[in-house]
Parts: C-alpha cells; structure tokens; sequence
C-alpha cells in the first residue's frame, strides 16, 4: 500500500485508501491497512469515498463486520464514521440490522460527522426495515438531535413512503435545548 504523511493531499488520501479494498491481500491484511490509513482519514470525502470501493469475498464479511462495528464504538470522529459507513454500504440486513441500532443508540458521538453518518444510516435501514426502525424512532435513547436529523435523512428519501414520512413528522422533537 501507499505511504502516507502528515502533508499528503486529499487526492494522495484517497488513493492509498481505495488501493486497499483494490489489492488482492486476504481481509486480515486489509484490516491492517485500515487501522494504518485511520489517522489520515481527516474528512468525511475521504472516509465516504475509501467506503465505496470496499469489496468483499463472501467468508470475508464477518471478519469486516466486526472491524466495522469496532470501529464504529471509537472516540475519534473519522474512524466512527468510517464504520457507520462501512456497515451503511455493506450490512444494512437481517443478521445486521438489531446490532446497528443498538449500536447507535448506546454510541457517545464524538462529533457532527460520525452523528451524520448514523443518521444516514438510520436512513438507509428504514427503507429496508421500515416497521423495525419506525419502531425503534418511537423509543430511543439518540440525543435529540440525531433524533431529528435521522427524521430529516429519512424524510429526504425518495425510497420512504409518504405515509411513513407523515408518521415520522410526528415524533419529531420540539423545543429543543441549544
């Protein structure tokens, strides 16, 4: 893989951070090739854009699964967002779908970005579990804000019936705290 320092540019970043889903190095190599590339992962292009070329054999999601959900329980911004995003591309399933709620729900956000991705992903997972995760925005433990922004993300959706949208209007939050 690429070496990287603190002075390469963005294009730099997302080269050697795509080269690692690119290479042929079994899942536990490119594990460790992401733990190296987290440190240069400082904004949410680079994080998004490492996420979508991520490819995986079939006996190679349950080692990923559990990096990204690993690193989804981090204090860094980055290297939580790169796991929220990382399961938002690649585990939005039945076997996945209670973990990552629970996950958000327990999760101390350590800032804008990884709190986004939540939301995004919250998103993504009422288009496919739409009574579970209109069950859960019923009763949760979000900050209020994340409540509401994953409202706002679901709401956003083309792919979110009209009618779980009016639903999901009335659970919004109000008068909240700054």
């Amino acid at each position: 893989m690429i070496n990287l320092g603190e002075n390469d540019s963005y294009e730099e970043k997302v080269i050697a951070g795509m080269s690692i889903f690119y290479s042929k190095a079994e899942i536990k190599e490119k594990i460790e090739y992401c733990k190296s590339m987290m440190p240069f992962i400082d904004g949410w292009a680079i994080c998004d854009s490492i996420c979508t070329t991520i490819k995986l054999k079939p006996v190679e999601y349950s080692a990923f699964w559990e990096y990204a959900f690993m690193c989804t329980a981090s204090s860094e911004e980055f290297m939580a967002r790169f796991g929220f995003v990382s399961m938002l591309h690649l585990f939005i399933d039945s076997e996945h779908i209670n973990e990552i709620i629970n996950q958000i729900d327990t999760k101390n956000f350590a800032g804008y970005y990884d709190s986004m991705a939540a939301a995004w992903l919250l998103a993504d997972c009422m288009v496919k579990f739409p009574d579970l995760v209109f069950e859960y925005m019923e009763n949760n433990h979000m900050s209020d804000w994340l409540h509401n922004k994953a409202i706002s993300k679901m709401r956003e959706s083309y792919r979110v019936s009209d009618e779980m949208k009016a639903e999901l209007n009335k659970l919004i939050r109000k008068n909240l705290k700054s």
